[in-house]
């Protein structure tokens, strides 16, 4: 008797918590996808909320090595503090999203 295999789509989770006026770090993440061809064009982008809809804050700039894609790598942080919600997509699949935190830079003079 063979048993099915159902591909789980609920994307990974990954938090970031960065400060503002920073730079980026860059963060390697990677994705395998199933009898798909070579990855392109993902997207990396910050919105005020969860929804596609919502307001743009950041693009995250990713890049595709292999089977690796590399988000943020030197995006300047120049964004209000807050929380907002950030995801990865690969062929309009959602493969990692999560809260993106940007906190307030401690060296700057607030009169």
């Amino acid at each position: 008797m063979a048993t099915a295999v159902q591909d789980d789509l609920t994307p990974g989770g990954w938090d970031f918590t960065r400060v503002r006026g920073d730079l980026m770090r860059p963060t390697t993440f990677t994705v395998v996808l199933d009898a798909a061809p070579a990855i392109t064009a993902p997207v990396a982008q910050v919105r005020v909320r969860k929804d596609s809809g919502s307001t743009l804050v950041l693009d995250l700039d990713a890049t595709v090595v292999g089977n690796n894609i590399v988000v943020g790598d030197g995006v300047a942080l120049n964004v209000d503090p807050g929380t907002y919600w950030w995801d990865l997509q690969v062929s309009d699949l959602t493969v990692v999203a999560g809260t993106f935190r940007v906190l307030n830079d401690v060296s700057e003079v607030v009169l």
